[in-house]
């Protein structure tokens, strides 16, 4: 007999000897082994996983809650990929079909303060007006981007609720109590925009992520932050980020910046739950760094939101991509609110910042919900008003209308805008320039079930570790 034929012999016994004592003992005993085999490897798993790093992964599992205290829980998440285990926006479980309206108001930002702060707040009424209940404000939007004019330009805020900590702990609103000691006359003197922003959110009833300010510490003058506040329809901050990341860069013939020759870095993360549902804030260079986004979407958050001033070096390259990437990391929505270009920064001594613009919203597939160019655009058409030296501001139609002198009755009509005016008069329209989008959060549902990437994360080869946590409970990371 030759050798392979002796071995097909030798493997057809072997096979019905097989056969034969699966027949005695069962098919079923072999089938409890495999099963057996494979709940040791997934204790083994998760053994390796609580040996990661110094923290108490138990713990972390058992306080799986939203701010509410309620828990959500996130089934066949791998421990360990995220640390503590992920929880999910409540508006997701409540309000799936929700719907909500954002405006973007990219605008012009000047060297006069006060001039900053009406331009803020016509923006605000205007997409108010126009149906927004989420309305994103740029970073800096009260000064000029430069570190000689943050020191000038800094108010103080008071501190508010960190994530985590129970409603009991709020501290209450600037405008409600004195601050420091300081009266509540003292406070909106030495603080007009953080007045002027808790005024107009109380006023119009939106969201209000007021895109950033220079903030001076209320204990240390000397200290600055690059700070934004989140602010509800009650006209009080819920929440306050300071920037975490700070703006340092130095491409030689470029662009040169350093932020950290006159502010300081945050040193918390910022989620919040407002009526819009759960906000996870960032501040323009803070968007460059995706662990940062993954902590606040592990949090619970299901829209990102960036205040930034990006440059027109690395604008044009990295605004647009690193907005879709972060979109498509958390499957979320990403949105982002710039000033306008100023044309004509550089022609100043010294010379200003040039913002690249191109506010925009991005959906969790890396759709583009809505966008827009780097400068307010203006239009020109005849007439004037019937008034002399009046400044209209339709909110409706996303204008500002400057103009002077008399007129009689003729019509000029944009969108919803309608006024009286004179055939051959000048009027020049300046647009706010509000980006406007729709969140459709079903879409944030359904981008999770087609692409489950929360249960595909490998937590035996890898985690994001949330150090900042109160939920943690002090366990040491």
């Amino acid at each position: 007999m030759s050798v392979p034929t002796s071995l097909a012999v030798t493997a057809l016994a072997a096979s019905i000897t097989f056969f034969a004592v699966s027949q005695r003992q069962g098919v079923g005993s072999v089938r409890r082994g495999v099963g057996g085999f494979a709940k040791r490897v997934e204790r083994r798993g998760q053994k390796t996983g609580r040996r990661r790093g110094n923290v108490n992964l138990n713990a972390a599992a058992n306080n799986n809650t939203n701010a509410g205290g309620d828990v959500i829980t996130v089934p066949g998440s791998i421990p360990g990929a995220r640390v503590p285990d992920p929880v999910s926006d409540p508006r997701l479980t409540n309000h799936p079909d929700g719907k909500v309206k954002v405006a973007l108001c990219q605008v012009v930002v000047g060297d006069d303060k006060l001039e900053n702060i009406e331009t803020m707040v016509s923006a605000v009424r205007h997409a108010a007006r126009a149906g927004a209940s989420l309305v994103v404000l740029p970073e800096m939007w009260n000064c000029p981007y430069a570190n000689t004019s943050f020191p000038e330009y800094a108010e103080v805020i008071p501190p508010v609720q960190r994530w985590g900590e129970s409603s009991e702990s709020k501290e209450s609103s600037p405008i409600d109590d004195d601050v420091k000691s300081k009266s509540k006359l003292e406070f909106e003197s030495a603080s007009p925009s953080v007045t002027a922003l808790a005024a107009v959110a109380k006023e119009t009833g939106v969201v209000l992520v007021a895109g950033s300010i220079p903030e001076r510490d209320a204990l240390d003058a000397d200290t600055l932050y690059n700070t934004c506040l989140v602010i509800d329809g009650d006209g009080k901050i819920i929440a306050k980020h300071r920037k975490t990341h700070l703006f340092d860069l130095d491409i030689p013939g470029e662009v040169y910046f350093k932020e950290s020759d006159t502010l300081t870095r945050g040193s918390e993360l910022t989620v919040v739950d407002t009526a819009c549902g759960r906000l996870g804030i960032g501040i323009c260079f803070d968007m460059r760094f995706p662990e940062l986004a993954s902590v606040c979407c592990a949090r619970g958050a299901s829209v990102l939101i960036y205040p930034g001033a990006f440059n027109q070096v690395t604008g044009p390259l990295h605004w647009e991509l690193l907005q879709k990437a972060r979109a498509v990391d958390n499957q979320c929505f990403v949105l982002t609110c710039s000033p306008a270009l100023d044309q004509d920064a550089l022609s100043k001594d010294p010379p200003g910042y040039q913002a690249h613009g191109h506010s925009s919203a991005i959906g969790p597939f890396a759709e583009t919900l809505g966008t827009c160019g780097d400068t307010p655009t203006t239009g020109t058409c005849w007439g004037f008003p019937k008034s002399r030296h009046a400044v209209y501001r339709p909110w409706s139609s996303g204008l500002l209308v400057r103009f002077t002198g008399t007129c009689t009755t003729t019509y000029i009509t944009s969108r919803l805008f309608t006024h009286t005016v004179h055939p051959y008069s000048r009027l020049t329209f300046l647009s706010l320039h509000s980006v406007f989008a729709e969140l459709d959060f079903r879409e944030i549902v359904r981008r999770r079930k087609n692409m489950p990437l929360q249960t595909q994360r490998r937590g035996d080869l890898y985690a994001i570790v949330d150090r900042t946590n109160t939920r943690l409970r002090g366990d040491k990371c």
